[in-house]
């Protein structure tokens, strides 16, 4: 139900800060970045006049065409924002557009795009070798929900409300850049600091000689240039990947205090990023990077890499039109300011502790948004599956902080029911001997019903009667204190999740006898096999609604007072009455 375009003419590529280009560029960076298309952009094109170019419109779904891993192919980001300028799709991705623009809100589309099923679909439409490409046939037949339009507002609503914190994170980030550019730009407040050119202090190689699909589980520690970009920040002492020791032997290394930099990339801005190996072993370094080797403080260096001083320098180096790149050697006429060691090691602990408020998953917001970007993805999959059953029969939702009640709130309201297990609504208690007691009105049930009465009870709050041995078909709904023994169980109802009468219910329709677990001549239930035993459930008005219609027939089927049942009586009577007439004979006289 759309059409399918990219920009396969060339565009000319202006970096940014430059007046030469007249349109806006979309990059495969921001496409890969942002689920939903980042327009605050200074990147842009030149377009000719009689240049046919696909201009983005609002509503269109933007996608990335290749990677070197099939798992990054295919990112899509959607436009949420309507343009009040000309912004065009870079050549190594492309778009699809609504033949019916109504049928989806922009917004369900940036969640539903990036959802376990949906990305699972996307996956299989991608295949090489080296570099994986999306084949766009394949892609067009990934098939997509087409929910209500209510139901695609409320899952924005909720999904929505993980991504809040995220703006007061960039706030404290634009606070970090600043502090880092006002420390790093000594010469401001230090005359004595000396610049000097980098090739003064330092040696630039290459890297080389691996690649991704080089990656093992276990082995010798290595950074690909793509990392740089997507999962290493200013300095690490840890890799994330990890070579053969044939591999790592034929690569070019970088040495503990060694600067790692990338210097290709889509766009002026990336192009140079870096981070500081502060390891204590040699690391395998891939292609397109610089490794830097020199005599300062690695992070000092690393983060004046990061500043405006570096990027305004950097940018006259940069070439490049569909693909940036600034040669290793020509960094080596980079002027960098150098205060003392001590001096470095100070505005190092200054810049380290905005670093960790700002990134560190361990500690503080970046730890909050961290749980809430997980908790979202968990929302995320399961509201946008649409494969019923929605089920919680899992533990996920317990790891990643999420309320159990939150949870089954959201599937209702969305799916107006969501499957869960009997151990997330009711405790299964045991019964116990009841010979010690005395006699009384309180009934004692096993699992073939009441066997006597006492004068106490296990339990005075409306349950579910289960059993445990013997007649296993057997469900009792019990809303009088009542004793009962070990043949049968008793459940602790969770109110707030489902109404007893309605749990009553789904047991007796669940025929729970089926799950007998003796192979013995009497029948048998443990809690652990009726613990895991899935019910549908509705919102708690939904139950009171059907819980009202059962009960209706209930009555009209056994009530002895109404419907059938009274009418069977009086026709018992009638029968009773008629049979004794007919069958009551006077004896004659003589």
């Amino acid at each position: 139900f759309c059409n399918s375009f990219n920009n396969k003419k060339h565009l000319v590529f202006f970096e940014a800060k430059t007046t030469d280009g007249n349109a806006k560029f979309i990059t495969y960076k921001n496409i890969f970045n942002n689920p939903s298309l980042d327009l605050d952009i200074t990147d842009t094109v030149k377009i000719g006049e009689n240049e046919r170019q696909n201009e983005i419109q609002y509503g269109d779904v933007l996608f990335t065409g290749s990677s070197e891993t099939p798992d990054e192919c295919g990112m899509s980001s959607v436009v949420t924002t309507r343009p009040n300028e000309r912004y065009f799709l870079n050549s190594f991705c492309f778009g699809f557009r609504l033949f019916d623009k109504s049928m989806f809100l922009p917004d369900f589309l940036k969640h539903l795009l990036r959802s376990h099923e949906i990305r699972k679909q996307i996956f299989n439409t991608a295949s090489g070798v080296t570099r994986f490409n999306v084949s766009k046939k394949r892609f067009a037949n990934v098939s997509i929900p087409v929910p209500p339009l209510p139901v695609q507002e409320e899952i924005v609503r909720i999904l929505d409300n993980f991504t809040t914190l995220q703006a007061e994170l960039d706030c404290r980030k634009r606070q970090y850049e600043y502090y880092r550019d006002k420390l790093l730009n000594v010469d401001c407040r230090m005359n004595n600091v000396e610049w000097k050119k980098l090739g003064e202090i330092a040696s630039v190689i290459r890297g080389g000689n691996f690649q991704k699909k080089d990656f093992i589980e276990n082995g010798c520690p290595c950074i690909h240039y793509g990392q740089i970009y997507t999962h290493y920040n200013t300095y690490t002492e840890s890799t994330f990947t990890y070579v053969s020791k044939e591999v790592f032997e034929k690569s070019k290394k970088a040495q503990p205090n060694d600067i790692v930099m990338a210097v290709t990339s889509e766009n002026v801005e990336d192009v140079c990023s870096c981070v500081a190996w502060v390891g204590k072993t040699p690391i395998a370094v891939s292609g397109h990077t610089a490794i830097i080797h020199h005599n300062q403080n690695a992070k000092f260096l690393a983060y004046y890499f990061q500043t405006e001083d570096f990027f305004n320098q950097k940018k006259k180096l940069a070439h490049g039109t569909k693909v940036i790149e600034v040669t290793p050697d020509k960094l080596l006429d980079i002027k960098i300011p150098l205060p003392p060691l001590a001096v470095q090691e100070r505005i190092v602990n200054v810049l380290d502790n905005f670093e960790q408020l700002c990134n560190d998953l361990g500690i503080g917001l970046p730890a909050e948004i961290e749980a809430r970007k997980l908790q979202y993805e968990y929302y995320r999959n399961k509201l946008l599956s649409f494969t019923p059953p929605h089920e919680i029969t899992d533990n996920q939702y317990i790891t990643l902080g999420i309320a159990v009640n939150d949870y089954i709130k959201i599937m209702q309201y969305v799916f107006g029911y969501v499957y869960v297990p009997m151990s997330e609504i009711a405790e299964i208690c045991p019964g116990k001997d009841y010979r010690h007691l005395s006699n009384g009105k309180v009934p004692v049930y096993g699992s073939g019903g009441v066997m006597t009465y006492v004068n106490d009870y296990t339990y005075d709050k409306p349950t579910v009667l289960l059993p445990r041995k013997g007649s296993i078909s057997n469900i009792f709904y019990v809303d009088v204190p009542f004793w009962n023994v070990d043949t049968i169980y008793y459940t602790k109802i969770d109110n707030s999740k489902v109404i007893t009468k309605f749990l009553y219910y789904l047991v007796v329709n669940e025929h729970i006898e089926k799950y007998n677990t003796s192979n013995a001549a009497r029948p048998a239930l443990t809690r652990e096999v009726l613990n895991k035993i899935v019910f549908p459930l509705p919102p708690l008005s939904e139950q009171k609604r059907i819980v009202a219609i059962l009960d209706k027939f209930d009555a009209l089927v056994n009530d002895i007072s109404i419907g059938l049942p009274a009418e069977i009586e009086a026709r018992r009577k009638q029968y009773e009455y008629y049979r004794n007439k007919l069958l009551t004979f006077k004896e004659k006289t003589a």
